[in-house]
């Protein structure tokens, strides 16, 4: 295929009405489009490309919390001194972080001074869940920085103790809490026997204790859908997570507990942990899971 050829075609698709695609052809699509590019690429556009990420997220990053995103939302066409009228943000600042997602495909230049956001924007307004995860995952961009001096320091060995890993080398804290729950598809419940198999023959009784469970979130939603389980359901994290778990339902009890201490709810139908043990080595997985 002629060079011109496939310039039109490829035109013409991004430039054309929405396609109507199978996740799997959507799939697809996308690879051989990044084929595509790795072909036509060089080394140095690719080294580009890599070492500049860090830029690209760090200016997301930014963006979400001066509120561009909000105030862009819905404006169609605006202009950076109104932008900095309702961010309360300096108007050099916002140019220089806005033509950065110009180039991430999230505004559009419309003139000079003058932006569009992208429907992709709308994906970083105060309440998307993307918008929560990028705060929380842009945090360790700083732990990353420290990788190389990290290995360099111990021999290039792989960490195997969540004590002294590179998140400790860089940091001078152990323990980083949440990130915000988005939509993780079926839960436990909705599949699980739980009328058949959760159940304590008094209301009294240890009925599931959720470990490390954060602010409740889990049991709220399971309280939810099974109104009428008998028994305590109990969340357990650290006494700095446990002391933002406030106003939970009733029958759902809020507990302080280190999960490297012994449990100290005996006799529960089940223990919960989700999303914890991957989160450390064998070593402390063992440790977990010994002390219930």
């Amino acid at each position: 295929m002629a060079a011109t050829e496939l310039i039109n075609s490829i035109n013409a698709a991004a430039d054309g009405a929405p396609l109507e695609l199978e996740e799997s052809e959507r799939a697809e699509l996308l690879a051989a489009c990044d084929r595509l590019k790795g072909k036509l690429g060089n080394p140095f556009e690719a080294t580009l490309r890599f070492v500049f990420a860090a830029h690209q997220a760090m200016a997301l990053r930014v963006a979400i919390d001066m509120k561009l995103f909000d105030a862009a939302a819905s404006s169609g066409d605006i202009a950076v001194e109104e932008l900095a009228t309702k961010t309360g943000a300096d108007a050099l600042l916002i140019t220089r972080i806005i033509r950065i997602l110009v180039g991430m495909g999230l505004f559009i230049e419309r003139e000079q001074g003058t932006y569009a956001a992208t429907q992709n924007a709308g994906a970083y307004v105060t309440g998307s869940p993307l918008k929560e995860a990028v705060i929380h995952i842009s945090s360790y961009i700083p732990i990353l920085a420290q990788l190389p001096e990290y290995f360099e320091k111990y021999g290039f060995k792989n960490p195997d103790d969540a004590f002294n890993g590179p998140f400790q080398y860089a940091i001078a804290f152990n323990v980083v809490m949440g990130i915000s729950r988005m939509n993780r598809g079926e839960e436990w419940f909705e599949f699980y026997l739980v009328q058949e198999k959760l159940q304590v023959q008094a209301a009294s009784k240890p009925l599931l204790v959720d470990v490390g469970g954060g602010l409740g979130h889990d049991l709220v939603a399971l309280r939810k859908n099974h109104p009428s389980l008998h028994g305590k359901l109990i969340v357990q994290d650290l006494p700095v997570v446990i002391n933002e778990a406030k106003d939970l339902p009733q029958g759902i009890e809020a507990m302080a507990h280190n999960f490297f201490t012994t449990q100290p709810v005996k006799g529960a139908k089940a223990y919960y942990l989700r999303t914890v043990l991957h989160d450390w080595p064998n070593k402390q997985a063992r440790e977990i899971l010994g002390n219930i």
